[in-house]
């Protein structure tokens, strides 16, 4: 008898633990669905991290909070990101969702609690995206405490730091993004601090330091490139950042040296035809000489490019020449082209 009673119990308790788990899952599962589609509304962010969070049901509720009012629930994102309890994929997670709201002019972000959270992070990909936040404060007063990570082992660290430093434009920047530039093995580090550093401190400035980094470049030994990597097509890709940062200076003093670069033959087709796009983005007549000389006698599809750069610079001046390459053209695809750029320029006024 007393063993069928306890049998009894034993089953009425599997049943109990049973129907709980079940409810459980499913408010999991109803949470889940509120929290996607909160993350929708937003767009992109770590839905995954999110996601697999064991905090669903807080997080499916803050985050549509967020979500619906955004300017004014910023506090509570910052709280949960500088939560040093919180679990990390939360407040990866609320990092991308910082950095996607953010967009919207209204929503302003507080650097100082991000700077103290970022003194004592000791998790990279933490370390990152709170650079990356900062860089989005835009306030100077952060500058010295993310110079501090541009020797970090982490390449999205370093990539947070050269984005984050040009974002705040501090002249204090300038050595660091510019030592990144010339030293950093990652092509890609290297890549984003050429876009950077053509925001930092003067044009002048920056025209001697982007020229400068461009010969560091040229003379990047195979040694330094990591292995797996192709030296030759990192040179091109950093090179080509390099000479679209010149550009982006918007300096008269760039000028010369996009013309030197698009004479040049031992740069790369690719390097050279961003060099004749420069000249265009200047509008620099100095540069019309050198487009027309590679229009006629230049690779076919750096013609196309210098054809296009002089139709900016000079509307229609130089259809007679862009109709004769287009006449001593061999490739169908570049006489195509060449046509296409006269009916534009045959459209604009000079």
């Amino acid at each position: 008898m007393l063993t069928s009673i306890w049998r009894l119990l034993f089953i009425t308790w599997i049943l109990f633990f049973s129907a709980a788990m079940v409810n459980a899952e499913e408010q999991r599962s109803a949470s889940l669905q509120e929290l996607s589609a909160a993350l929708d509304r937003i767009g992109h962010v770590r839905r995954a991290s999110l996601q697999g969070s064991d905090q669903i049901e807080t997080l499916a509720k803050d985050v549509k909070t967020i979500t619906q009012n955004p300017a004014s629930s910023m506090p509570l994102l910052i709280e949960r990101i500088t939560n040093a309890k919180e679990d990390r994929a939360a407040r990866l997670a609320f990092c991308e969702l910082v950095l996607s709201l953010v967009r919207d002019k209204d929503v302003r972000v507080d650097a100082t609690p991000l700077v103290a959270a970022l003194e004592r992070e000791d998790y990279e990909p933490l370390q990152a995206a709170l650079i990356e936040l900062l860089g989005k404060a835009r306030d100077s007063r952060a500058t010295v405490l993310i110079m501090r990570f541009a020797n970090s082992p982490s390449e999205s660290v370093r990539l947070s730091v050269v984005r984050s430093l040009g974002r705040i434009g501090d002249r204090q920047g300038i050595k660091t993004v510019t030592d990144l530039l010339q030293k950093d093995q990652s092509y890609l580090v290297r890549m984003h601090a050429a876009a950077n550093l053509a925001r930092i401190g003067a044009a002048p400035e920056r025209v001697k330091l982007l020229q400068s980094s461009l010969l560091v470049e040229s003379a990047r030994p195979e040694s330094e490139t990591p292995k797996g990597r192709n030296h030759l097509l990192d040179k091109d890709v950093v090179q080509m950042a390099i000479v679209n940062a010149l550009a982006e200076t918007g300096s008269e003093e760039a000028v010369p040296i996009l013309v030197s670069i698009l004479q040049d033959v031992s740069y790369s087709p690719d390097v050279r035809k961003n060099a004749a796009h420069g000249l265009g983005t200047l509008r620099a007549a100095e540069g019309e000489n050198a487009l027309l000389e590679t229009l006629k006698s230049g690779p076919s599809g750096l013609q196309i490019h210098a054809a296009e750069a002089l139709v900016v610079i000079s509307g229609n001046k130089h259809v007679d020449a862009i109709s004769a390459a287009r006449e001593n053209a061999t490739s169908q695809f570049v006489k195509m082209r060449l046509v296409q750029v006269i009916e534009q320029a045959e459209r604009t006024e000079r």
